[in-house]
């Protein structure tokens, strides 16, 4: 297999891209944890889910789930993509992708008239990444192009797969020419900060906050000691502390959590 190649050679291809929480990390953190498995082995969230028996009926999977949600989930809903620009760590995450989706509209450019400007980016995070980024490239309106998140409607936009294939063209002044407008078709698998449930249907609302929706529970200060014990990379899984909940405090953390309209990171997540 060839060690590079010349962008050249993928003009005129299909191309799709996946991406994973490392696109995003020094912004958001990962699923990656401290903690080991009995041979030693790295655990992650999905894996350690995956492993404690008996799945919401065991506390230590609701402290796990709660330990994910303040540190993976609740930053991302809160995130204020504008703030970013004074915190180099974090505007070096944005400004990467800005440099992809450039890159990405350079490729569709040098395409073959006739052919579709179409690229497909999926991506598991739930994050506004490349919503903002897309943004900021046509505020500045150097790139002419259009990012298409599967969802249309008006007041109320509501997602739908059959979206992904509608393409826009312009036309001349006197219909001469027709012209494919470049498209990057922005495919979120695991769910968005950006989605609503309504009823049976997704609806995607970039201007509304997510204040109404942030998961509140008491049981979170219960699982202090179990959060610090999944960050220990000299701990393993026997080592993962015992958290007594009181109450209704896990129902009441299941029936918020399981509002937001994202797949979790389990087995179950191809199924979800």
């Amino acid at each position: 297999m060839a060690l590079n190649f010349h962008l050249s050679d993928v003009y005129d291809k299909n191309v799709s891209f996946l991406l994973g929480s490392g696109a995003s990390f020094g912004l958001f953190p990962t699923l990656a944890l401290g903690v080991k498995d009995q041979d030693g082995r790295a655990m992650t969230v999905e894996t350690l889910a995956t492993s404690l028996a008996d799945g919401r009926e065991n506390p230590q999977y609701t402290a796990l789930f709660m330990h994910y949600y303040k540190q993976c989930i609740e930053p991302v809903l809160t995130m204020d993509y504008e703030s970013v620009r004074h915190d180099a760590v974090k505007a070096a995450v944005l400004e990467n992708y800005t440099k992809f989706l450039r890159t990405i509209l350079f490729m569709l450019g040098r395409k073959k008239s006739g052919d579709k400007k179409v690229c497909n980016v999926f991506t598991t995070n739930y994050d506004g990444c490349l919503a903002f980024a897309a943004e900021e490239l046509l505020r500045h309106g150097a790139n002419e192009f259009h990012m298409n998140d599967g969802a249309q409607g008006f007041k109320r936009r509501f997602l739908n797969a059959r979206n992904f294939n509608t393409t826009l063209t312009q036309t001349g002044v006197f219909g001469r020419h027709r012209n494919d407008v470049p498209q990057v078709n922005l495919i979120q698998l695991h769910g968005s900060t950006y989605w609503y449930k309504d009823e049976q249907r997704i609806q995607v609302n970039y201007s509304q906050g997510n204040d109404a929706r942030l998961v509140t529970n008491a049981g979170f200060a219960r699982c202090a000691n179990f959060s610090a014990a999944l960050q220990d990379a000299n701990g393993t899984v026997a080592d993962l502390p015992y958290v007594a909940f009181e109450g209704e405090e896990v129902s009441d953390f299941w029936s918020r959590y399981d509002a937001l309209p994202i797949v979790n990171p389990t087995k179950w997540k191809f199924h979800e």
